[in-house]
Order: structure tokens, then C-alpha cells, then sequence
């Protein structure tokens, strides 16, 4: 037998078990404790909302805890039904340019204009973001938060200031400020 072949089918045996698997998970630490977690990184789920905060606590991308970050998390579900949860609209938007060849089913957002105690999700493309206010900023050097009600959110913009804008607009500006933060950093 050749040993390219041989050398070659060795190295490619562990990526054929991730391949297999339908949940990744991946060791790291967790920020709040510096403990170790198991963080599962792709879950296959036909109903994302059910319980989602105890099926996905840590965000997929930076690990945050997503029941602590209730009033910004957003959920990405795929058209595979695979899950990617996270704590903000930073985190989404790098998520779904990393998987941008993707088909998404739905997104999903915390309703920050939600009188509960944890904010339900909403779906994200139908949801006003108010951009820029005083409000608690996520994962970003500018607040953005989602509203089910449009009039929710211009109260808010109001009372906090910021602008009013669209899904694609808070992503657009997301995905922005992560560029100029690598950018900034490189130099």
C-alpha cells in the first residue's frame, strides 16, 4: 500500500467522526468563572424556542451567558434546523457572515420592549432597532436593541436617545464596528 494513501486516510479518520456528528462541542473557558465548559457549538433543533435559554446558555461565539444578556440575545435557525444562539446582534452578525452560504429559516431577537422579566424572542427581520441610545450596550461600543412594536421603540429612542432602524441596518453597522475593531487592532 502507499504510505501517502495510508498517511492520508489516518489524518482524515477523526474529521470523518466531526463530520458524522450532529452536535460539535467544543472545551473552553467560561468568562464569567474561568471554569471549563462543555459549549455545544451546533445543535440540530426542529423547535429552537422551546426552553431555548436552557438548551443554548452560553453564546455560540464568545460565551457569553445568554440568560444574563436576556434583553439582546438573538438566535440564528438554519434551514438544516441546526442552531447557532447568541448574546447580541454583534455576535449574530458574525455569525451569519461566517455562514452566509446558509439558508436561515428564521432569526430571532429579544423584544427589549417586552414588560417581562426575561424579553421573549421576536422575529428579527420584522423588529425596529434602536441604534445608539443610552440603553446598556452588548458586545459593541454602540447599544442596539430590538423591538416587536415600532411605537415601543420610538418611546424608547425618546427617552434614550440613538435612531431608529432595521434589522439589516443594525447588522450592517455590527458587522462594521467588528471590522474597524480587527482593523484597529492590527496596527
Amino acid at each position: 500500500m502507499d504510505r501517502r494513501k495510508l498517511i492520508g486516510g489516518a489524518l482524515l479518520l477523526p474529521l470523518a467522526g466531526m463530520a458524522a456528528a450532529k452536535t460539535q462541542v467544543v472545551e473552553s473557558k467560561c468568562c464569567d468563572c474561568g471554569m471549563m465548559d462543555n459549549i455545544p457549538r451546533e445543535i440540530e433543533d426542529s423547535n429552537p424556542l422551546d426552553n431555548e435559554l436552557e438548551k443554548y446558555p452560553r453564546c455560540v461565539l464568545c460565551n457569553m451567558d445568554r440568560s444574563r444578556f436576556h434583553a439582546t440575545r438573538h438566535l440564528l435557525h438554519y434551514g438544516d434546523n441546526t442552531v447557532h444562539a447568541t448574546c447580541s446582534i454583534t455576535c449574530a452578525a458574525q455569525c451569519m457572515v461566517k455562514e452566509r452560504r446558509r439558508k436561515f429559516k428564521k432569526i430571532y431577537a429579544a423584544d427589549f420592549g417586552s414588560g417581562n422579566d426575561i424579553k421573549p424572542l421576536t422575529d428579527a427581520k420584522n423588529a425596529t432597532y434602536l441604534l445608539g441610545s443610552n440603553l446598556p450596550r452588548v458586545m459593541s461600543p454602540v447599544s442596539k436593541h430590538a423591538f416587536s412594536d415600532p411605537a415601543a421603540a420610538e418611546a424608547a429612542r425618546k427617552t434614550h436617545g440613538g435612531e431608529i432602524a432595521d434589522f439589516a441596518a443594525a447588522s450592517e453597522q455590527a458587522i462594521a464596528e467588528t471590522a474597524r475593531y480587527v482593523i484597529n487592532n492590527l496596527l
